[in-house]
C-alpha cells in the first residue's frame, strides 16, 4: 500500500515536470520553428490529464466498487440499508475472539438460594489499532456480583476494582452494567480476557450469553448440582463422551446468543 502511494506521487511529480518543460519549449520555440510541436502537444495533453483528471476518475471508481462489493461477493443486489449494515460490520470490526470458553457452575447458598457461577475466558486478536472495551451487563433481577473482570496483554492490564458498584444503564432501566477502562491494542496484538461473576435464579430458569464480538470457536462447560440438570443451546453440539460439554464450530457474530438452562431432575414415580 505504501509503495503504491509512493509510485502515484512519483508519477504526479514526473507529469508536472513534463508539463513545465513542454510549456517552456512552447514559449521558446513557436510552432513554425519546432517540427516536434505536434508530438509535444500530445505529451502535454497526456501529462495534463494525468495530473488533473486521473485522480478523480480513480477516486470515483473506488467509491463505486466499494458500494457494490457485497453485490459481487454475495451475488444478489441487497437493499441499501442491508448493504450499509454489512459494510459497517465488516469495516468496523476492530478485533475478534479466537477462542471462548464459558463455564457455568451451579451452587447452593446457605439460605438455599440457587447461585450460578459463570467464568468466561477468551483470546482476543486485534485486527487493527483500536481500544478494547471490556464490559458486562445484567438484569437487576439476577442479583449479580462481579468477582473478577480483567483484560491483559503481554505488557498492560485493565482490571475491575473489587467490590465496585454496578451502574444502572441510562438507556435501559433495570439493566446493571460493569465496565473497565479501555485497553489500547496494536494491530495483531493478542489479549487475554477474563470474566468471573455470580447470578441468582429460580430452580427452573435460564441465563443468556450475548455475543458482542465476533467469535471463532466456543466451548461451554456445565457443572450442575447432583439433583439438577443443565443444558446449553443446540444439543447437536454436545460432546459424545460428556453431555455437559458443548463445542461450537460455527462463527458467532455480534447480536448472536446462547442459552444455558437448568431444572431439577425428574424423580421417578414410586412403583
Amino acid at each position: 500500500m505504501v509503495l503504491h502511494k509512493l509510485r502515484e506521487y512519483w508519477i504526479t511529480i514526473v507529469a508536472l515536470v513534463v508539463l513545465t518543460t513542454i510549456g517552456f519549449l512552447f514559449v521558446m520555440f513557436p510552432r513554425e520553428e519546432n517540427r516536434w510541436h505536434g508530438l509535444l502537444e500530445a505529451i502535454f495533453i497526456a501529462a495534463f490529464l494525468t495530473v488533473t483528471v486521473d485522480p478523480f476518475v480513480k477516486k470515483r471508481l473506488l467509491k463505486e466498487a466499494s458500494q457494490d462489493i457485497f453485490h459481487h461477493l454475495i451475488g444478489v443486489d441487497l437493499p441499501i440499508e442491508m448493504r450499509e449494515s454489512l459494510k459497517q460490520y465488516v469495516f468496523g470490526m476492530k478485533y475478534y475472539r479466537k477462542t471462548l470458553e464459558v463455564r457455568a457452575q451451579a451452587q447452593r447458598e446457605e439460605d438455599g438460594r440457587l447461585r450460578i457461577h459463570i467464568r468466561i475466558e477468551a483470546e482476543v486478536i486485534a485486527v487493527t489499532k483500536a481500544d478494547y472495551h471490556q464490559s458486562l451487563a445484567f438484569e437487576s433481577s439476577e442479583d449479580p456480583r462481579v468477582i473478577k473482570m480483567e483484560a491483559r496483554t503481554a505488557t498492560r492490564t485493565s482490571e475491575w476494582a473489587p467490590r465496585s458498584p454496578l451502574v444502572e444503564s441510562k438507556m435501559d432501566p433495570m439493566e446493571l452494567v460493569a465496565s473497565n477502562d479501555p485497553l489500547p491494542l496494536r494491530r495483531g496484538e493478542e489479549l487475554k480476557s477474563l470474566f468471573s461473576f455470580n447470578i441468582h435464579g429460580s430452580e427452573t430458569d435460564f441465563w443468556v450469553l450475548h455475543f458482542g464480538t465476533t467469535t471463532l470457536r466456543t466451548k461451554v462447560i456445565l457443572e450442575p448440582l447432583p439433583d439438577m440438570e443443565m443444558f446449553a443451546s443446540d444439543a447437536g453440539c454436545r460432546d459424545r463422551h460428556n453431555p455437559n460439554i458443548y463445542n461450537y464450530d460455527e462463527v458467532f457474530i455480534k447480536g448472536d446468543h446462547l442459552h444455558i438452562r437448568w431444572r431439577p431432575k425428574e424423580i421417578p414415580a414410586a412403583a
